[in-house]
C-alpha cells in the first residue's frame, strides 16, 4: 500500500485504527488522487507510478508528480514554466520528489482540479 492507501490492486484501504480526522484526511487525500487520475487518463500515453511518498505520472520522462500535504491537501508539481498559468507558481526549492518540476499548484481538494489545472497538465505532458 502506498501513500495514498492503495494497494496493489487498485483497492484502497483507509488505516484500520484510525481516527475520525485521520478518516476525513484519507478521503480527502484520495478525492484529490482521483481527480488528477481522471485528467491524466484524458492524456495519451500516460503513465500512472506510485512511489513511496508521492505520486508520478510520465512519458518518456517524469512531468508531474503529486504528494499529500497536511489537512488533506495535495501539492500538484508540473514540469512546465510558472507563467502558463495565474494558478502556478514558482517552485522555491528542488526536492528529490520533484526536481524536474518548475511550477506548482497547492489543491485544496478534488474540486480544485479544474479545467485549467487540466490544461495545464496536458501541456506539460505534450512537453514532456
Amino acid at each position: 500500500m502506498n501513500l495514498f492507501g492503495v494497494r496493489p490492486d487498485g483497492q484502497t484501504m483507509p488505516p484500520i485504527h484510525a481516527t475520525e480526522h485521520q478518516k476525513r484526511w484519507f478521503a480527502t487525500v484520495r478525492a484529490n488522487l482521483e481527480a488528477v487520475e481522471g485528467i491524466a487518463a484524458g492524456v495519451d500515453g500516460v503513465v500512472p507510478t506510485q512511489r513511496k511518498g508521492y505520486s508520478a505520472r510520465s512519458l518518456s520522462g517524469q512531468f508531474a508528480a503529486l504528494r499529500p500535504l497536511k489537512g488533506g491537501r495535495a501539492l500538484l508539481c508540473l514540469k512546465l514554466e510558472p507563467e502558463a498559468s495565474v494558478r502556478l507558481g514558482a517552485a522555491v526549492r528542488k526536492q528529490s520528489w520533484s526536481e524536474r518540476q518548475t511550477a506548482l499548484v497547492e489543491l485544496d481538494d478534488a474540486a480544485a482540479v479544474d479545467g485549467e489545472i487540466a490544461r495545464v497538465f496536458a501541456v506539460a505532458a505534450e512537453r514532456g
